[in-house]
């Protein structure tokens, strides 16, 4: 990412918002600041729950700083597209907003699921994985409703995710 970042920096004026998952992150800034109009990065700490079967996959990327901060931006710039990265960060696209959204997809996490679920010995294990899978295809296809199209890093994810994700286009 810090590549692309980089590659874009040359030819676009970026504003880059990114959850940070460690406090060691923060030391990584410094080399991304030169490369943006502006960096807003924030602590995220995951919950510290732990559920068998998760109601709402993705959600724990939702906070209020962050939706606060990318109001912020919104609010104090103009753009001419938003790129998420990851579908954690899907749940901030809006069409509503008018701006070109892209979501980066690493990894169908349906499809990674499912063979999680496939390759289980144990019952119990099938059972959870086969469990996780309907919610994230569910969530993941539900937040590709937020965005004007996907990009993902492999052939055979953009045929997974296109078999659910119509009318949004899906690219390699």
């Amino acid at each position: 990412m810090y590549q692309l970042l980089k590659r874009l920096a040359g030819r676009y004026r970026i504003t880059l918002l990114s959850f940070l998952e460690t406090d060691e992150e923060r030391e990584f800034l410094a080399d991304l600041e030169p490369l943006c109009q502006r960096v807003v990065a924030m602590r995220r700490s995951p919950p510290l729950r732990w559920q068998m079967f998760p109601y709402e996959p993705f959600d724990e990327f939702r906070t209020p700083q962050m939706e606060e901060a990318l109001q912020d931006c919104l609010e104090h710039e103009d753009f001419d597209l938003i790129q998420l990265e990851y579908t954690q960060m899907a749940c901030y696209g809006c069409k509503e907003l008018g701006i070109p959204t892209i979501l980066t997809k690493h990894e169908v996490d349906f499809a990674a699921c499912l063979r999680r679920a496939k390759n289980e010995r144990g019952l119990f294990s099938k059972a959870r994985w086969f469990y996780n899978y309907l919610q994230v295809l569910d969530r993941e296809i539900r937040l590709l409703d937020r965005v004007d199209a996907a990009v993902c890093m492999t052939e055979t994810d953009r045929r997974e995710l296109a078999k659910f994700a119509r009318p949004v286009p899906v690219h390699v």
